[in-house]
C-alpha cells in the first residue's frame, strides 16, 4: 500500500474519492478524476504519466473508460485492481464492487455478475474492514437487489441493430428540438433525440397502449425519470429510424398528466412567461430517444441547411484520429467550450430549449473577464422541465460573450441567448452550465455526433 489513501463516497452511480495524505500530482489526478473532470484530468495524466505508479495508472484507465462509455474495458480495468491491488479501496472496497456488479448488469454478463456477486458475499461475510454490523444487513439486501437486476436483464430479448445498404435520412421537423418521424412497430410518430435523457426510450401511456406495448408494474422493475418521476419499463419490438432498425429497446412508460407534480397556480400561468422546456415538446410530442440508445447508434450527421439526419455506417478516420472532445459521467453528457477565453467545461442537453446559461460559480472565477451588460432588458425567466418548475429566477446577462468551440467563435445572435444565474436548479451535476439545443444547432450547417469515437465535429 502506498502512502497514499482513497476514501469513496457513494454518489448516485459513481463514487466521488476525496485524497487525504499528502498534497502531489497522483493525489491531483485522482481528484480530477473523481470529480468529473475529464479534459483536466487527460492534460494532466500526459503530464506526469511517466512518473506514476501502477496503481494509479490502471485507476486513470479505469475512470477514463467511464469517461467514453467503455464498460467492457471499465470491468477489465477493475478487475485488475482487484487482482493487483485487493487492499486499494480499504473500507470503501464494497461500493467499488457495487460499480463492477453494475457493469456486469449493464453488459449482461451472467458468468461475471454471479461470481462477482458470490465475491460480495464472501466480502460481507469476513468483513475484513470492519463494515458497521448494524450497516451489513442494508449491503447483503443492495447485492440481491442487484442480483435480482442482473437476471432480469438477461430473461430480456437481446437488443440489436441492423443498418439498411440504403443511406436513407430522416427530415428535421422543428426548430426548438432535433424532432423527427420514426416509426414504432411499423407506426409512425414524431420523435426527438435528447441527450439529456437517460433512459433508451421514453413515452407516454397512451402511446404505449396505442403501440400495443404491455407495462411491467412490478415495483422492482420501475425506472425513475430524472431522479424525480416514476415510469414503468417495457420492451418496444422495433424502432426503425432511417436506414437504421432497432430491436427490442428498453422502454419507460410515463402517465400522460405529468402536470400532476405541479402546482395549480403553475399551470394557470400563461406559457409565455415560461422557457418550453422538455415536458412541453414530451407532452405534445409522443417520443424522447435518450442517450443510451443515441450511444447504441453511434454516429448522427445533422445537416441543419437541408434539415435532416443521416447516420453514417463507415468509422470516420478523420474523428478517431482525433482526441476526444465530448464525454460521459454520471450517465450525462458534456462537452467544451471557451468563454472569453476561459475553459468552460458544461452539461450538453439538446432537449433543453436554451443556447448557454453559465453557473454563477463560473461568473464568479472569471468575472474579471466577464463584463456585465446592464442595459438590456430582462423580463421573467422561468422554465418548466420534465418533472419541476422553476418560477422568476434571478439572472444577469454577459456584455458581447466570446464563445469558442474547437478554437472557432460561435455567434451569438441575441443578448439574452447567454444568461448567467445559479444553475443549482438542475438536478445534474452541470460543471460550468449548460448547452442547450440552440447552442448545438449554431454550431454549424452540418454537424457530426460521433458516440464512437466521442467527438463532435463541425463539418461545414
Amino acid at each position: 500500500m502506498k502512502n497514499w489513501k482513497i476514501c469513496i463516497i457513494v454518489c448516485f452511480v459513481f463514487i466521488p474519492i476525496f485524497i487525504f495524505g499528502q498534497k502531489d500530482k497522483s493525489q491531483e489526478l485522482v481528484a480530477l478524476l473523481n470529480n468529473g473532470d475529464f479534459f483536466k484530468s487527460r492534460s494532466l495524466y500526459l503530464q506526469i504519466c511517466d512518473t506514476i505508479s501502477p496503481d494509479i495508472d490502471l485507476y486513470y484507465k479505469f475512470r477514463m473508460a467511464q469517461f467514453l462509455n467503455k464498460k467492457d474495458s471499465a470491468a477489465i480495468y477493475l478487475e485488475r485492481i482487484f487482482t493487483k491491488y485487493p487492499n486499494l479501496f480499504e473500507k470503501e472496497t464494497i461500493n467499488i464492487y457495487g460499480i463492477l456488479f453494475d457493469l456486469y448488469i449493464d453488459l449482461k454478463n451472467i458468468n461475471k455478475g454471479i461470481y462477482t456477486y458470490k465475491r460480495i458475499e464472501k466480502y460481507l461475510k469476513e468483513n475484513p474492514h470492519h463494515i458497521d454490523e448494524k450497516e451489513l444487513p442494508q449491503w447483503h439486501k443492495d447485492t440481491e437487489y442487484r442480483l435480482h437486476q442482473l437476471k432480469h436483464s438477461i430473461q430480456q430479448p437481446p437488443i440489436s441493430i441492423k443498418r439498411k445498404k440504403k443511406n436513407d435520412s430522416v427530415k428535421t421537423l422543428g426548430d426548438l428540438k432535433p424532432l423527427f418521424t420514426a416509426k414504432y412497430n411499423n407506426i409512425p410518430l414524431k420523435t426527438f433525440f435528447d441527450t439529456g435523457a437517460q433512459s433508451y426510450c421514453v413515452m407516454n401511456s397512451i402511446i404505449a397502449r396505442q403501440l400495443g406495448i404491455k407495462c411491467d408494474t412490478n415495483k422492482i422493475k420501475q425506472e425513475m425519470i430524472n431522479e424525480k418521476i416514476f415510469a414503468n419499463k417495457a420492451i418496444v419490438d422495433s424502432i426503425e429510424i432511417g436506414n437504421i432498425i432497432l430491436y427490442n429497446i428498453p422502454i419507460v412508460i410515463y402517465e400522460q398528466r405529468l402536470s400532476v407534480v405541479f402546482s395549480d397556480s403553475v399551470e394557470n400561468y400563461s406559457k409565455e412567461v415560461f422557457v418550453e422546456d422538455s415536458i412541453y415538446s414530451c407532452l405534445t410530442t409522443p417520443i424522447t430517444i435518450g442517450l443510451p440508445l443515441m450511444q447504441l447508434i453511434g454516429k448522427f450527421q445533422v445537416d441543419n441547411e437541408n434539415k435532416n439526419i443521416t447516420f453514417p455506417v463507415s468509422d470516420n478516420n478523420v474523428s478517431a484520429a482525433k482526441e476526444s472532445n465530448i464525454y460521459t459521467y454520471k450517465k450525462n453528457l458534456y462537452m467544451r467550450l471557451k468563454v472569453n477565453e476561459r475553459d468552460f467545461t458544461g452539461y450538453l442537453d439538446t432537449g433543453a430549449d436554451v443556447f448557454i446559461d453559465i453557473d454563477t460559480t463560473f461568473y464568479k472565477k472569471y468575472q474579471n473577464s466577464i463584463q456585465v451588460d446592464t442595459i438590456t432588458a430582462k423580463p421573467l425567466y422561468s422554465f418548466i422541465s420534465f418533472h419541476e418548475n422553476h418560477i422568476d429566477i434571478p439572472y444577469i446577462i454577459p456584455y458581447k460573450p466570446i464563445i469558442k468551440f474547437e478554437d472557432k467563435p460561435v455567434r451569438v445572435l441575441k443578448k439574452r441567448a447567454v444568461k448567467i444565474y445559479s444553475l443549482s436548479v438542475w438536478d445534474v451535476d452541470v460543471f460550468d452550465g449548460l448547452i442547450g439545443y440552440l447552442f448545438f444547432k449554431r454550431l454549424g450547417k452540418r454537424i457530426l455526433l460521433d458516440f464512437d469515437n466521442m467527438r463532435l465535429e463541425v463539418e461545414e
